[in-house]
């Protein structure tokens, strides 16, 4: 677990013990789905018509076409959520990974086997896939926090 800084232009300086991604896949930024179907057998393609290219990781996360920007998803998060630790997550928690300075993609929680933490994500503009969480792009962030709906 890492301690990490990340400012949010709206909420100020946040602080947030963020968990270390294992398998960090370092690849370009323009990721295409047939790239992603060719060489990462870990992902499985989830058809979708509903969230076509007009929307992002951040949309798809939170079911929500309202957002615009990250800034929008994150305050929302930060309004509306909280964070939970590694050893309780479960089904349909939000994920948000980051990197030293900023958040830079979101998903939510699909289902844990073994410990192991499967999410679902919109990669960008691309389609929707279902992958291990330790199995994540380094131009997605190569840390993540757990935010659970307040009930």
């Amino acid at each position: 677990m890492v301690k990490t800084e990340i400012f949010c232009e709206y909420k100020g300086l946040l602080k947030f013990n963020m968990y270390n991604i294992k398998n960090v896949l370092d690849c370009s930024a323009n990721i295409s789905d047939d790239f992603i179907k060719k060489n990462f057998l870990t992902y499985k393609y989830i058809p979708s018509k509903k969230w076509n290219k007009s929307y992002y990781c951040f949309n798809y996360a939170l079911n929500n076409k309202s957002f615009l920007f990250v800034e929008d998803c994150i305050n929302y998060l930060i309004d509306n959520y909280i964070l939970i630790k590694k050893k309780n997550i479960r089904k349909n928690d939000i994920i948000a990974f980051a990197d030293n300075f900023d958040f830079l993609h979101f998903a939510k929680v699909s289902k844990i086997i073994k410990k192991n933490i499967f999410i679902k994500a919109k990669l960008g503009q691309y389609n929707i896939y279902e992958y291990n969480i330790n199995d994540n792009f380094l131009i997605c962030g190569d840390r993540y926090i757990i935010f659970r709906k307040k009930i």
